[in-house]
């Protein structure tokens, strides 16, 4: 198996050697874990994802190895990608946004690598559409 320092040592390797984008390679990095997390839960009992982890040992590693590059990148443009991929599936390119996107951003914040603030604003509907949504609903259903 690989080690963490292992394999950002080698992407940092990758990344000089052929003078690649580091954020495009962020964004493969991203891709690689939401499939890693849609392998977890293809083969996970249900539950949380702790429980996703813990019934698949094998993808655990991968996942772990894979947010250990995630820190090692760059992740100024972390949120403005997660934005992006969400605000695609907003606009109906890709059908609903998948359950896994969501797990991998969870992933993210969870190990501190994104902070959810940063990600308002590239989420829709956008947060004075809810707050107007809300108060119709609170003057029709709960003055009522």
């Amino acid at each position: 198996g690989v080690s963490i320092r292992q394999a950002q040592t080698r992407v940092r390797e990758l990344i000089g050697a052929f003078d690649l984008d580091p954020n495009r390679v962020l964004d493969l990095v991203v891709d690689t874990l939401e499939s890693e997390v849609t392998s977890l839960v293809a083969k996970g009992q249900g539950g949380d994802v702790g429980d996703l982890f813990a019934h698949a040992p094998l993808h655990a590693t991968p996942v772990r190895v894979l947010l250990g590059i995630v820190s090692d990148l760059k992740r100024d443009s972390l949120p403005h990608l997660l934005g992006f991929k969400y605000a695609n599936y907003a606009a109906g390119a890709g059908g609903a946004t998948p359950p896994t996107l969501h797990l991998t951003t969870a992933l993210l914040i969870l190990h501190g690598l994104v902070d959810p603030a940063q990600l308002v604003p590239h989420l829709s509907p956008a947060v004075d559409a809810l707050r107007a949504q809300y108060e119709d609903y609170q003057d029709a259903y709960l003055t009522k």
